[in-house]
């Protein structure tokens, strides 16, 4: 009898657990929920304007980065070797062609000058009186009351005296040249582009010490691909793009040698004259390899919520919002990358 009631409860349990699944998996006792319908599309309205998104042949373009430079730009530096004691001008500064921009330690300088003024004078007093010397010599040879050695020693002595003095009046103008170096001057009208020294610094021979340039004077470099240099003209009028602005540019060089590890060829372009532009800004310059085809529709017919783009397509009479991804921009037409197909209808809101 146990055995039965043991048996029996053991099936009760089963059968519970089985139910159990069933009704979690939902097999029994499921619940019956009201169904509500998918509301429709709404319809096109009578009098919208659509387009078709149609396949349009487009050029097709290769970017190449390049940077603004400044032509010719002045690499001043110091013929000595001096301590700086002043600079007149910071970066971004204008400065004036023949303006003291830089001075030097002079002190060495000066002495040197005030020494060869002293031998000047030294010399020329030794000068003329050797010369007094000669014109007495002279009289008394004419009068045959001084022999020919003693004339010839006073000449020497004379032409030797002035040699001195001639050659200490050198050494004052190479002393004043030497002095002059100390004071730094602009070369011509501009602006200080990068300042290298500040007072206490030790200049040297043919260190830069600051760089000067022409802000009307700027042009534009650029790496290409050899294999399209025949694309190229010297005068060819291009277009560079800086950011937002486009600005026009016309081809004046192209480097006769190329650059064997990267195969590239360098362009310079001429850049107009332009208060937004500055040494060192990257631009991107625009070159048409060819043509393509691409799926376009009109540009206002995109809408973009955040980094999402949509459009209104247009089937059986009703509207639908599709999302999409556009690529390049092209007037009034945008190419589509995703989303659509080749003539599907779009609204034009």
């Amino acid at each position: 009898m146990q055995i039965l009631l043991r048996r029996a409860f053991i099936l009760l349990l089963f059968g519970l657990l089985i139910v159990a699944l069933l009704k979690f998996q939902g097999k029994i006792f499921r619940a019956k929920h009201d169904l509500y319908g998918v509301p429709a599309l709404p319809m096109l309205e009578a009098g919208a304007n659509t387009a078709t998104a149609s396949r349009a042949t487009l050029p097709q373009f290769q970017v190449y980065p390049g940077f603004v430079e400044p032509v010719d730009p002045a690499h001043i530096s110091s013929r000595v070797m001096a301590t700086v004691l002043s600079v007149s001008a910071r970066e971004g500064d204008t400065v004036k062609a023949g303006e003291p921009l830089i001075r030097l330690d002079d002190q060495a300088a000066r002495a040197r000058l005030a020494q060869t003024r002293a031998n000047l004078q030294t010399t020329q007093a030794q000068a003329l009186q050797a010369k007094l010397a000669f014109d007495r010599a002279q009289q008394l040879h004419k009068a045959d009351a001084l022999t020919a050695q003693e004339w010839e020693s006073a000449r020497a002595g004379k032409d030797t005296t002035q040699a001195m003095a001639d050659q200490a009046a050198d050494a004052i103008t190479e002393a004043e040249t030497a002095l002059s170096w100390h004071t730094l001057r602009v070369p011509f009208d501009g602006q200080v582009l990068k300042r290298h020294a500040d007072p206490g610094s030790l200049a040297s021979p043919g260190q830069p010490l600051i760089q000067v340039y022409r802000p009307e004077r700027l042009r534009f470099s650029v790496a290409v691909p050899e294999s399209l240099t025949a694309r190229f003209q010297v005068g060819q009028a291009l277009r560079i793009n800086f950011g937002t602005q486009d600005h026009a540019a016309s081809l004046v060089r192209i480097l006769p040698s190329a650059d064997p590890r990267t195969g590239t060829v360098i362009l310079h372009l001429n850049l107009d004259s332009s208060q937004t532009l500055l040494p060192g800004m990257l631009g991107r310059l625009q070159v048409s390899v060819g043509e393509r085809t691409a799926l376009v529709i009109p540009a206002n017919c995109v809408r973009s919520v955040g980094q999402i783009e949509r459009v209104s397509l247009v089937r059986e009479g009703r509207v639908s919002p599709v999302t999409i991804r556009t690529g390049k921009s092209h007037n009034d037409l945008v190419e589509v990358l995703t989303g659509l197909s080749e003539g599907e209808e779009v609204l034009i809101p």
